[in-house]
């Protein structure tokens, strides 16, 4: 079964979105400070959608979004090592 997606309304082969898939990879992998931001605040606007219905996995999935866009190891380990509470 081959996988489609319509973009424009023009259906994509797998192979089509094997190359869309790569293509937002190789963008994500882009060091520039305003991508980055742009891909935190549109996690954090999830993040606030979703906190509508479950406030505790918003906040969680908040603070992965939040330590991804600080990419530092020694600062994810420490906050990993606080005691969490939700209510």
């Amino acid at each position: 079964m081959k996988t489609k997606i319509k973009i424009n309304d023009k259906d994509l082969t797998e192979a089509g979105v094997k190359a869309v898939n790569k293509y937002i990879e190789e963008l994500s992998k882009m060091p520039t400070a305003e991508y980055k931001k742009q891909i935190l605040l549109a996690a954090l606007k999830k993040c606030e959608k979703k906190g509508k219905e479950d406030a505790e996995v918003a906040h969680s999935s908040a603070d992965e979004a939040l330590l991804d866009y600080i990419n530092d190891k020694e600062i994810t380990g420490a906050f990993f090592k606080i005691k969490k509470w939700y209510a």
